[in-house]
Protein backbone atom coordinates (compact mmCIF):
# COMPACT_ATOMS: atom_id res chain seq x y z
CA UNK A 1 0.00 0.00 0.00
CA UNK A 2 2.13 2.84 -1.23
CA UNK A 3 -0.65 5.04 -2.60
CA UNK A 4 -2.71 7.27 -0.36
CA UNK A 5 -6.02 9.08 -0.69
CA UNK A 6 -7.80 11.84 1.25
CA UNK A 7 -10.07 10.73 4.11
CA UNK A 8 -13.24 11.79 2.29
CA UNK A 9 -12.54 9.30 -0.52
CA UNK A 10 -12.70 6.36 1.91
CA UNK A 11 -15.68 3.97 1.75
CA UNK A 12 -14.84 2.87 5.28
CA UNK A 13 -15.15 6.40 6.65
CA UNK A 14 -18.44 7.08 4.81
CA UNK A 15 -19.92 3.77 5.98
CA UNK A 16 -19.01 4.59 9.59
CA UNK A 17 -20.43 8.11 9.23
CA UNK A 18 -23.72 6.79 7.81
CA UNK A 19 -24.13 4.18 10.55
CA UNK A 20 -23.24 6.69 13.29
CA UNK A 21 -25.57 9.43 12.02
CA UNK A 22 -28.51 7.04 11.73
CA UNK A 23 -27.80 5.56 15.17
CA UNK A 24 -27.56 8.99 16.79
CA UNK A 25 -30.72 10.19 15.05
CA UNK A 26 -32.56 7.17 16.44
CA UNK A 27 -31.11 7.72 19.89
CA UNK A 28 -32.34 11.31 20.00
CA UNK A 29 -35.59 10.49 18.17
CA UNK A 30 -34.76 12.76 15.21
CA UNK A 31 -36.83 11.83 12.16
CA UNK A 32 -36.08 13.48 8.80
CA UNK A 33 -39.56 12.46 7.61
CA UNK A 34 -42.53 12.26 9.96
CA UNK A 35 -43.20 8.69 11.10
CA UNK A 36 -40.05 7.19 9.59
CA UNK A 37 -40.44 3.41 9.92
CA UNK A 38 -38.09 1.67 12.34
CA UNK A 39 -37.13 -0.90 9.69
CA UNK A 40 -35.81 1.89 7.45
CA UNK A 41 -33.58 3.27 10.19
CA UNK A 42 -32.20 -0.20 10.91
CA UNK A 43 -31.70 -0.91 7.20
CA UNK A 44 -29.70 2.32 6.79
CA UNK A 45 -27.56 1.44 9.80
CA UNK A 46 -26.91 -2.00 8.34
CA UNK A 47 -26.05 -0.46 4.97
CA UNK A 48 -23.50 1.80 6.65
CA UNK A 49 -21.89 -1.17 8.38
CA UNK A 50 -21.79 -3.16 5.13
CA UNK A 51 -20.18 -0.25 3.25
CA UNK A 52 -17.61 0.21 6.03
CA UNK A 53 -16.74 -3.48 6.06
CA UNK A 54 -16.50 -3.66 2.28
CA UNK A 55 -14.35 -0.54 2.19
CA UNK A 56 -11.98 -1.96 4.77
CA UNK A 57 -11.64 -5.35 3.05
CA UNK A 58 -11.27 -3.92 -0.47
CA UNK A 59 -8.80 -1.15 0.34
CA UNK A 60 -5.56 -0.88 -1.58
CA UNK A 61 -4.51 2.56 -0.38
CA UNK A 62 -3.90 4.33 2.89
CA UNK A 63 -5.68 7.45 4.13
CA UNK A 64 -3.72 10.65 4.46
Amino acid sequence: MTDSKPWYASKTIWGIVLAAVVALAGMFNIQPVQDTPEWLRLALQLLGLIVATYGRLATKTTIR
